[in-house]
């Protein structure tokens, strides 16, 4: 391990250099196996405070060559264009103006990491169009900092997910939910007491306020469309008023009472 280095951090690197990162399920708990078992040994005064792996590191150059501020891939979410767009966001890049910055980390982040070798449990380059985090659940656990975000299907995919029977593409997307939440108990092994039905109650009251402030009044103009729509921060007016046809927005009553469409 390098000073200062997260045991999360060194422990991916070991595991992913032997192929142990590939299986979710016994791949996780491997790991977190090992961690545990450092972390509680004395004789090893090593650093953890994060829970979750970060299994990519990538500077981006401005148009002076100069690095900016890094894109950080952690095991929860590994998509490549996800981590970009998240970046972008944080550099206060998501209006139109800037449109296409994402795009130019994501290649650019891909290209390296073909070029490197990187594993794709450690970065995946597959997905093209990247997901808004609906929202954020930050837990403690095993003295552990842990954060897990939520994120939608892409915008400009509308077909029915989750068993959704529904002609009209609306339906309740609990087994998406259920699925994010067995996914992060996996993560924390041993998962804690009850771990599914706790984080699925917190998921739950997260989705159900993030419906609530869809229709709050963000500026003088009104709501925050972007965030009404589910679209992109830098999506194009077409882009944006296909999404606002496909949403159905002249019923806003059933829109406002279906927890979110299923995209």
């Amino acid at each position: 391990m390098w000073a200062d280095e997260e045991l999360a951090d060194a422990v991916w690197a070991f595991a992913d250099h032997r192929g142990l990162t590939s299986a979710p399920g016994a791949a996780a708990q491997f790991r977190q196996s090992l961690i545990n078992s450092i972390h509680g040994d004395p004789r090893y005064p090593v650093k953890c405070t994060r829970g979750l792996a970060r299994t990519h590191r990538y500077f981006p150059l401005d148009q002076t060559k100069r690095p900016y501020g890094p894109v950080e891939v952690f095991e929860n979410n590994t998509v490549a264009v996800d981590a970009a767009y998240m970046w972008s966001k944080l550099q206060q890049m998501h209006q139109p103006k800037f449109r296409g910055s994402w795009e130019a980390v994501y290649r650019g982040m891909c290209r390296r990491a073909e070029t490197h070798s990187v594993s794709h449990a450690s970065l995946d380059c597959g997905p093209s169009t990247p997901r808004e985090s609906i929202f954020d659940l930050d837990l403690t656990y095993n003295d552990r900092k842990w954060h897990f975000s939520f994120q939608q299907s892409s915008p400009y995919d509308r077909r029915p997910h989750c068993g959704c029977k529904d002609p009209d593409g609306w339906c309740d997307c609990e087994r998406e939910e259920r699925a994010a939440v067995r996914s992060w108990c996996g993560m924390m092994w041993p998962p804690p007491t009850d771990c599914e039905r706790s984080l699925l109650a917190m998921v739950n009251s997260k989705s159900l306020g993030h419906e609530e402030t869809k229709w709050e009044k963000a500026s003088p103009f009104g709501p925050d469309y972007y965030y009404l729509l589910g679209t992109l921060r830098d999506a194009d007016n077409v882009s944006v008023g296909g999404c606002a046809l496909q949403a159905k927005l002249s019923s806003p009553f059933r829109v406002f009472h279906h927890r979110r469409t299923c995209v």
